[in-house]
């Protein structure tokens, strides 16, 4: 076979692939021209920013009685419209979507509210999606640490309700909204506890107001969890053991009193 195909197969594929950098070149360079990332992005300051957010459950990493928090290993997807970023494809070589940071754009600064070590933000330098109609979703991995009320009256057959507070620290329900994907967090990716299971989850959206401001929503999604814990492991190695061991304390007392050593009649000199 003569190598001049290949070779101009090889061009075709290198061509390409420079004309489709190029044409994401020039539509990252003319959407950030005179973008502002702490600007809200809408046409008009009066519109609310839509805000839909999604909790991915991935894996039930701690719980910790003593101090009560749950460590849990998570990814919170947000998404939104950004009027600032859309284009035509047909004027980029048909591009409808590019990945791009997450520093360079605005996004919601949504916190867990009820966090238990001081690091209330939600930051993580992962891209975001964004699409030519201005669309983004932006699911950054995180990892909670909430605190959680443990009642261990019944262990080890015991059950938590545990919640995660999430809401945007800056901005009132007046001009960033906060609605819940859905009203379940999302299991579909959750790891399997040696320890504990998660019986039930539910998603509820808040609207708070206050004294100072009674006209002002504070909005909030909260998800609530009951985990109950797989007894097994304490039942093997801590209730078993403890009652044998009880069993045969008590059976002590039924063994003649002449039977624990010999007299010194029975003794060889």
């Amino acid at each position: 076979m003569e190598p001049w195909p290949l070779l101009l197969l090889f061009s075709l594929c290198s061509a390409g692939l420079v004309l489709g950098s190029e044409h994401e070149t020039r539509l990252v360079a003319k959407l950030f021209k005179d973008y502002s990332s702490v600007v809200r992005p809408v046409e008009d300051h009066r519109q609310v920013v839509e805000v839909t957010v999604g909790l991915q459950l991935i894996q039930l990493i701690n719980v910790d009685e003593v101090n009560q928090i749950v460590t849990t290993n998570v990814r919170l997807k947000q998404q939104w419209v950004d009027y600032n970023l859309k284009w035509n494809p047909d004027d980029y070589g048909g591009v409808k979507k590019i990945h791009i940071p997450s520093e360079k754009i605005w996004r919601p600064d949504l916190v867990l509210y009820n966090n238990a070590d001081g690091d209330f933000a939600i930051v993580k330098f992962t891209k975001v999606l964004l699409q030519y109609t201005g669309h983004i979703t932006w699911t950054p991995p995180a990892i909670f640490k909430s605190y959680c009320e443990i009642i261990v009256t019944h262990f080890p057959f015991d059950e938590q309700n545990c919640s995660m507070k999430l809401g945007t620290w800056t901005y009132d329900g007046s001009v960033v909204a906060i609605n819940p994907e859905s009203d379940q967090p999302d299991l579909s990716n959750f790891m399997e506890s040696g320890e504990w299971v998660i019986k039930e989850s539910r998603g509820w959206k808040h609207s708070v107001t206050y004294s100072c401001c009674p006209d002002t929503p504070y909005l909030d999604i909260t998800y609530h969890f009951v985990m109950q814990r797989l007894p097994l492991y304490f039942i093997v190695n801590v209730i078993i053991p403890c009652l044998l061991f009880s069993f045969l304390t008590g059976l002590v007392f039924y063994l003649p009193t002449d039977s624990g050593g010999c007299g010194c009649h029975d003794c060889c000199c």
